[in-house]
């Protein structure tokens, strides 16, 4: 795999950075050291193979901004998904945002899965939109206080931006940045927004494991994940789960493992291999996306648990 830096197209073209700032990927997702990747000469904004543009703006349950950054591939690239698998990288994300707002965990739509002669990994061919859950998480003002901008119902959006870095492969893998600029609506605009609707670019979202009547369990080095498969699924049923790689906990056999299906219930079965390296202070934790169906608009759901430490492991 060979890596070359450089910077995506998002909106305008934007003036290269230097090489070699733009060598170095984000600083708390180091590049992984792979046989035959190497620096490269960096490429212009309108010769990238992917281009990150701004989506749409939604709300949910609880009242949050999502925001939707769409990538977009040219022919046989990729992106990659939160656990990029045996190669790449996932999107980093890292907002500048008015005093009082916070940025969420991004959600992910359901993803691919690459295979090679030599790896597997998951992410996005062609086009797919990322969600950003935004909130305003300052303590409470009193009633005499004036209101920080992006909150109120006064008009005009409170000024953001996003800094989005990520990379995407084909028979090398190139390191791309974009610069996106934010307008945080007011309370009163937010309130209007339309809820996240469940496939944008013919990609599903994952809803709660909870939604179909789930629940995972571990016993011992053994996940069991159980529910009801959902409605909505075209074609046979099938069911397959990739592990969100958090730590802890590997998957033996690989990341992508079948279910069974059975008179409408769902059972995956999973045998875990324990991360011996874990930092003792640090609580393991399992979790991943459970897909049905074969399509990319076919629903999933997702759960994540901490396991407490067995001292028999």
């Amino acid at each position: 795999m060979l890596l070359v830096t450089g910077t995506a197209a998002a909106g305008a073209p934007q003036a290269a950075a230097p090489p070699a700032e733009r060598a170095q990927p984000p600083s708390d997702s180091p590049v992984p050291s792979i046989p035959g990747m190497s620096p490269g000469a960096a490429r212009k904004a309108e010769e990238f193979p992917a281009k990150v543009e701004l989506a749409g703006l939604w709300k949910d349950d609880a009242g949050r901004l999502l925001v939707g950054v769409r990538f977009v591939m040219k022919p046989k690239w990729h992106a990659y998904w939160r656990n990029p698998g045996d190669g790449g990288l996932p999107p980093r994300f890292e907002a500048t945002l008015p005093s009082g707002w916070k940025q969420g965990e991004a959600i992910y739509p359901r993803p691919e899965v690459f295979r090679t002669e030599h790896e597997t990994s998951f992410g996005y061919g062609d086009r797919a939109v990322i969600v950003l859950p935004f909130e305003f998480a300052a303590a409470p003002r009193s009633s005499g206080a004036a209101a920080p901008a992006g909150t109120t119902s006064a008009a005009g959006a409170a000024p953001a931006t996003l800094s989005v870095k990520y990379m995407v492969c084909k028979e090398i893998c190139l390191l791309g940045e974009a610069e996106l600029p934010l307008g945080l609506p007011s309370a009163e605009d937010l309130s209007a927004l339309p809820a996240l609707p469940a496939v944008i670019d013919g990609r599903s979202y994952p809803k709660p494991l909870a939604s179909i009547g789930g629940r995972a369990s571990v016993e011992g080095d053994r996940l069991e994940i159980r529910g009801t498969c959902p409605k909505g699924v075209e074609g046979p049923p099938r069911v397959s789960f990739l592990s969100f790689d958090l730590p802890g906990f590997g998957v033996h056999g690989g990341a992508v493992t079948a279910g069974e299906v059975a008179d409408g219930h769902v059972r995956v079965t999973l045998e875990l291999e324990p991360d011996t390296s874990l930092p003792e202070s640090q609580v393991p934790a399992v979790g991943g996306l459970v897909m049905f169906g074969t399509k990319l608009s076919d629903p999933c759901v997702e759960f994540s648990l901490q396991v407490p430490k067995d001292p028999g492991r």
